[in-house]
């Protein structure tokens, strides 16, 4: 919650009842005062974006292996993709750690059934590697968008490993809870505990094999990796967020502060038609805190758009999901105030 202790009033707003005649005037009844506070105020930073990919070899993003990218136990994968063939000729990978030369560890990518696939080896050999895929295929058609989530459970307990699908609606600027994904088929268990090798590859999003092999075709909004389970005590070790981008061939996690590169003719691209706006960086760190409160545009492109009301907030990227759709999108001239009616 924020504190408005220092913010001082913005205005007050008149709240009108129900009318009538009385002594010759028209009164309102049950009139009520609402103060207003502005809680924050900027020049947003353009459009929000995503990785576009053609499905060419040499088309990824991708950042070195690190010490917290090498995952030996439970792992998750969560991410926002819009493939341009809901149902590929081939699979088409979203987040690996895996190339040639035995160095396998983990992969997650949409298989050519229109599924889910988790593989993981334990040594880093292709003949090693335990594929798992979804046993329903995801809810979406040709270029439509979806959160999925999607953990492999080395050692379940009870002497095997399972691996889980889940999905989730919802903007694609802010993450889901896990209370908020639904499980796509059931739980899928094999026999024996198993690990995930060590490798040294890099984290690739789109690709694998350094960008030549399953090259990802449409778009990826996000793309995270978490060492454990996520919902269950799961860290965040890995998080593509192409609204990170400000220019040029590289952008910098702002959560988990890893450098990616572009490659090929990977590009980030501005989403036209969205209910978002990108605030500025001085905007809070806090997700949801400025959950129904109101943004008006007070200047540049847009301006006099008072309509909106947030409806989810991402304080990582500053992003607002707001209620409904642009008269005119906002860009990078657009001046903003979110405003707190202490409805």
């Amino acid at each position: 919650m924020l504190n408005r202790q220092n913010i001082s009033p913005l205005y007050r707003d008149v709240t009108r009842g129900r009318g009538g005649i009385a002594g010759g005037k028209f009164l309102f009844v049950n009139d009520s005062d609402v103060t207003s506070y502005i809680v924050n105020s900027g020049t947003a930073r353009g459009t929000v974006t995503y990785l576009s990919l053609a499905g060419a070899s040499g088309d990824y993003a991708s950042t070195p292996d690190s010490a917290a990218l090498d995952i030996t136990g439970d792992i998750s994968f969560i991410f926002y993709i819009a493939p341009t063939l809901a149902v590929p000729e081939t699979a088409k990978e979203i987040i690996t750690k895996s190339k040639f030369g035995n160095q396998r560890s983990y992969y997650v990518q949409i298989n050519p059934y229109g599924g889910l696939r988790i593989g993981t080896s334990p040594d880093g050999i292709d003949a090693t590697i335990i594929n798992v895929d979804s046993n329903v295929i995801l809810p979406i058609s040709n270029g439509q968008g979806i959160w999925a989530l999607a953990i492999r459970d080395v050692n379940n307990g009870a002497g095997g490993n399972d691996t889980k699908f889940y999905t989730s609606s919802g903007s694609p600027f802010v993450v889901p809870s896990f209370a908020e994904f639904t499980q796509l088929g059931t739980t899928d268990v094999v026999a024996g505990t198993t690990s995930i090798f060590n490798g040294t590859a890099n984290l690739e999003v789109g690709s694998s094999d350094g960008g030549i092999t399953n090259n990802f075709s449409g778009k990826i909004y996000r793309a995270q990796v978490y060492d454990g389970i996520f919902g269950a005590g799961g860290t965040l070790v890995a998080d593509f967020n192409a609204n990170d981008w400000t220019s040029g061939a590289t952008l910098v996690s702002s959560s988990t502060a890893e450098t990616y590169t572009l490659n090929g003719t990977a590009t980030i691209q501005g989403a036209s038609g969205v209910n978002a706006i990108r605030l500025a960086t001085t905007a809070s760190s806090t997700n949801d805190v400025y959950n129904n409160m109101a943004i008006v545009l007070t200047g540049g492109t847009g301006s006099g758009q008072n309509h909106q009301r947030i409806t989810d907030y991402d304080g990582v990227s500053k992003v607002a999901v707001l209620s409904g759709a642009w008269i005119t999108e906002p860009d990078s001239t657009s001046v903003y105030q979110i405003v707190d009616r202490d409805y």
